[in-house]
């Protein structure tokens, strides 16, 4: 219930349930205005009966309108700046997860979560390149591409002594009996 708002803009059809409901939020309510095209909609009698109740009802161009969320995205803002997690803040917020991250992501704001524990650093990923001055001709001689990229990754991984991860994505000709490893 907000007492000082007198005045709101509606963006949908005026309906009884959408009076009453604007009443009890908005006790001293003296004007709802809309756009002209929502306005050519509303019954007369809805007309009267505000006007009654010293409620005017007038068509407003409401461009650049205020968003629908603009505190709520501040609060969120506010609550992931502090470190809480996205989960935290839906339930002290007591909206969807998606919500939040939905808003964040609307406002640009460049705030991430660390909803995960990384088992991993993916920061320290390498190419063959970064490692190798001369990168080692592996023979490749496995019968299919998975057979070719687990013998490129169990050399790699022996000499290292680190985690490895290969790939073999030949050509395929059927002429050759789509057999891998053809270089043309």
């Amino acid at each position: 219930m907000d007492e000082d708002v007198t005045s709101v803009h509606i963006t949908k059809g005026l309906t009884s349930s959408t009076i009453l409901d604007l009443i009890e939020e908005y006790p001293n309510l003296e004007e709802i205005t809309c756009c002209p095209s929502i306005f050519n909609r509303i019954s007369k009698n809805y007309i009267d009966a505000l006007n009654q109740l010293d409620i005017t009802v007038s068509k407003k161009y409401n461009w650049g309108a205020k968003p629908k969320y603009s505190s709520l995205e501040e609060d969120i803002l506010n609550l992931a700046k502090e470190g809480k997690k996205a989960k935290e803040i839906a339930g002290l917020l007591d909206i969807s997860q998606n919500k939040v991250y939905y808003l964040l992501r609307k406002n640009k704001q460049g705030v991430k979560f660390d909803n995960y524990s990384k088992k991993h650093n993916h920061d320290e990923v390498k190419s063959l390149k970064d490692v190798y001055d001369d990168v080692p001709d592996i023979v490749e001689d496995g019968k299919t591409f998975k057979e070719n990229a687990l013998i490129k990754a169990k050399y790699v991984a022996d000499d290292l002594h680190k985690i490895v991860l290969a790939d073999d994505s030949g050509i395929e000709i059927d002429a050759f009996g789509k057999l891998p490893t053809y270089k043309l």
